[in-house]
């Protein structure tokens, strides 16, 4: 019986990780067939060994690494109606999390993706993780360019863009477009209807939050945002959000000047990038923000705000003053 959704799961040496995620999608009660895909990069821990004890499909082979290389591998070996991509750091919440991502392309022929509307928060989980749940978003600029991931508990909205929405129950319908503004869509738990994904040329790379940029831009589309959690294991010390940051500037102009991606980042508009600095140079107006999350649900986690905003300047700033420079042709 041909597979109803291919979830793909991108690793590398991911072993401190990939149990919880793959339990929680092999513990789905889902009422069709799905297979499950591993496309590892080389891990040299357990990796490939926890992908086998929980009963991946296939575990391939991604020479090229990176976890856009390893969605573009897994994509090619999909069977499935749907595609899920789940990161091996995603953990989904819930036994009718995929039953109820699917739902909606059964009640909606042209919808194009579905994704989760929150990153789920839980007072034992470490505060960066706790920030990032509560704020709905994984870089602190995002929020002042309004492009935030997920429901942001302080503004009690899913996007600060302008972009046409309407309630369908359990989930939100996004009307997107050429010419319109694309919130952020795509990464950390994303659905999409494999047919959809067929009309993108084939590439050794698969850019999530790309992906939903490219396919708006040559006509009308429909997305959802469905209303239940996914846990983003993203950053559970400080030294991980160092990473992650650093990690993220240097994709940001490798991508950029290879052409690869196409709108990579363009979502950062100047004018939040300008509200950004002022807020975190000015201190007071980050504070600000921490305290009104504060109070409509307490939680210290917040007053990292200023201190990662903080720690986001230092590192984009570096980026940008130490990035390669393009050589001058001489004559």
């Amino acid at each position: 019986m041909s597979p109803v959704v291919s979830v793909i799961v991108p690793t590398l040496n991911s072993a401190g990780v990939l149990a919880r995620c793959l339990e929680a999608i092999r513990g789905q009660e889902f009422d069709g067939a799905f297979e499950l895909i591993v496309a590892d990069g080389g891990s040299t821990d357990e990796t490939r060994a926890i992908a086998a004890r929980y009963g991946a499909d296939v575990i391939l082979d991604n020479p090229l690494r990176t976890g856009e290389a390893a969605k573009a591998v897994g994509l090619r070996r999909a069977r499935g109606e749907f595609v899920a991509f789940i990161d091996s750091d995603n953990f989904i919440v819930g036994r009718d999390w995929l039953r109820r991502m699917v739902a909606p392309f059964r009640q909606a022929p042209d919808l194009m993706l579905t994704e989760p509307l929150y990153f789920h928060w839980d007072r034992a989980d470490p505060p960066i993780i706790r920030y990032c749940a509560l704020m709905g978003i994984n870089d602190p600029l995002c929020y002042y360019c309004g492009n935030f991931d997920r429901h942001n508990h302080a503004t009690g909205r899913w996007t600060g863009l302008p972009v046409k929405a309407s309630d369908r129950g359990d989930w939100i319908a996004i009307d997107l477009g050429p010419g319109g503004r694309i919130p952020t869509l795509g990464a950390n738990g994303t659905v999409y209807r494999r047919s959809v994904l067929e009309e993108l040329p084939p590439s050794d790379y698969f850019f999530d939050v790309d992906v939903p940029r490219r396919l708006a831009s040559s006509r009308p589309r429909l997305a959802a945002k469905v209303k239940t959690d996914i846990l983003h294991w993203y950053c559970p010390r400080f030294g991980d959000f160092v990473r992650k940051q650093r990690r993220r500037i240097r994709d940001y102009y490798a991508f950029s000047s290879r052409r690869v991606g196409g709108d990579f980042g363009g979502s950062y508009s100047r004018r939040g990038l300008l509200g950004f600095v002022a807020s975190t140079c000015l201190v007071i107006p980050a504070v600000a923000t921490s305290a009104r999350g504060f109070l409509k649900r307490p939680d210290p986690a917040w007053f990292l705000h200023w201190p990662l905003c903080l720690t986001t300047l230092w590192i984009y700033a570096a980026g940008v003053l130490l990035r390669p420079r393009p050589e001058r042709r001489s004559g």
